[in-house]
């Protein structure tokens, strides 16, 4: 959980990553999503996935950031293999496909009855990893843009783009307040468990550890709004259609080679998929 808490902050750095213009960002995460959308090889998918992850070393994050990123795929992946593998003939697939093995049959009491058997399917187990790298890929590129681009520059960056500011604000807001729900999470928890609370396995046991520990977070989350709310409003928040800012962003030489290199392999990666040869 520890490792989690500070996975979306900035980490400071002086590297190339870094120095990269916020839009050349936005257009990375944009290029990564429109091929992790449209790729169907799962060799395709996990070379995508796997150009993710370098510029994590070139960009010297810190090993308790990457250990956030290790957790995450650890339970990423197996997740989407699982529950592909078992549910894989309700998804509309139109051919017909046998299970591989069955865990329960349909007519065994209750359980058989009430979902019609429970199988495994080998198909749905390529088919979960295929999904599950297209995702990853994608959090993981959007992940490295939170963790090397200042909130501000974040900011700047969306209005650079034509997003409205307000607009803006908003969703950095949001992309702020993670790392704090998450360290709020665990400090919640730890204050249960100095009091006595037992997690104990049983769904009573669960319901009542859910309710102590999310009020107090919503509660503290509405109070956060609320002085959020009060602090824009006090310094005009949109009184003025356009806003200025103390330092201004500029796109330089080394990220227009950045871009034309994204818009390449945008381009050759959509005509290959076109002509069928990926």
């Amino acid at each position: 959980m520890a490792s989690l808490l500070n996975i979306f902050q900035y980490s400071e750095g002086e590297t190339l990553i870094h120095g990269l213009d916020p839009r050349v960002k936005y257009l990375w995460v944009a290029v990564v999503t429109l091929l992790g959308t449209t790729l169907e090889s799962p060799y395709l998918l996990v070379a995508l996935f796997t150009s993710t992850l370098i510029p994590w070393f070139l960009a010297k994050i810190p090993a308790n950031r990457f250990k956030g990123l290790v957790w995450l795929v650890a339970l990423t992946i197996p997740m989407f293999v699982v529950i592909q593998a078992l549910f894989y003939h309700e998804y509309g697939i139109e051919e017909v496909v046998e299970p591989t093995f069955t865990i329960i049959p349909k007519d065994f009491p209750i359980i058989g009855r009430l979902t019609g058997g429970i199988y495994f399917y080998k198909e749905g187990v390529v088919y979960g990893m295929i999904q599950s790298f297209r995702m990853m890929a994608i959090i993981t590129i959007t992940m490295l843009t939170t963790l090397t681009t200042r909130i501000s520059d974040l900011l700047l960056g969306l209005m650079k783009v034509g997003l409205p500011y307000d607009i803006a604000f908003m969703v950095v807001t949001g992309i702020r307040f993670v790392p704090t729900t998450l360290a709020e999470v665990h400090t919640v928890t730890n204050a249960q468990k100095a009091r006595g609370l037992e997690f104990r396995r049983s769904f009573r046991s669960a319901v009542q550890t859910m309710t102590l520990t999310f009020t107090p977070i919503l509660i503290g989350s509405v109070r956060k709004g609320k002085r959020l709310a009060t602090a824009a409003e006090a310094r005009a928040f949109r009184a003025y259609k356009k806003r200025t800012f103390m330092r201004d962003i500029k796109m330089v030489r080394g990220d227009w080679v950045a871009v034309g290199l994204l818009l390449s392999v945008a381009v050759v990666g959509i005509a290959l998929l076109l002509l069928g040869l990926i």
